[in-house]
Parts: C-alpha cells; structure tokens; sequence
C-alpha cells in the first residue's frame, strides 16, 4: 500500500515536532500527551503546538555568528564560504 499524498509532510512536521521536543517545553508536553495516549494525535495540529513547531526549527537560522574573512581564508573558504 503506497502512502497517501501528503504523508511526507506529514512526516517531516512529526520529526520537526519531535526535534523541536528536546528544547521546547510546550513540544515535549505535547508529544508525551500522544504518546501515553492521554490525547489525540489531533493534538500535535493545534495551532499553539503548530506555532511551537514552526519556531523550534532552525530551518533559515545561523547556529554560529558567520565567518570573518580571516576565518573564511584559513578553513581554505572562497568569500563566499566555498571550499576551494
């Protein structure tokens, strides 16, 4: 049986909710209340849970402060952050 259209968003907001669990209270409430069954998975949808989803991820965000153009040489980086 081949999965229904839509199923790898699906699948990729699950494992958004489940990263996003590890440092977002409001994320780890709401997983663990599916998965002790004291909710409905409908519960993962609602939009104060779908906003914490969508903020936990770092899709777009710089983890560190960018290179300087002296860091940038000495990794062997082009300017444009490239490896040469």
């Amino acid at each position: 049986m081949r999965p229904g259209p839509g199923a790898g968003a699906v699948e990729a907001y699950v494992n958004r909710l489940i990263t996003g669990a590890t440092t977002r209270k409001a994320l780890t409430a709401a997983l663990l209340q599916v998965m002790t069954m004291n909710g409905a998975p409908t519960h993962w949808f609602r939009p104060s849970v779908v906003w914490h989803v969508l903020r936990a991820s770092d899709r777009g965000a710089l983890r560190a402060a960018p290179l300087t153009a002296a860091e940038r040489a000495a990794a062997g980086l082009d300017p444009a952050g490239r490896a040469r």
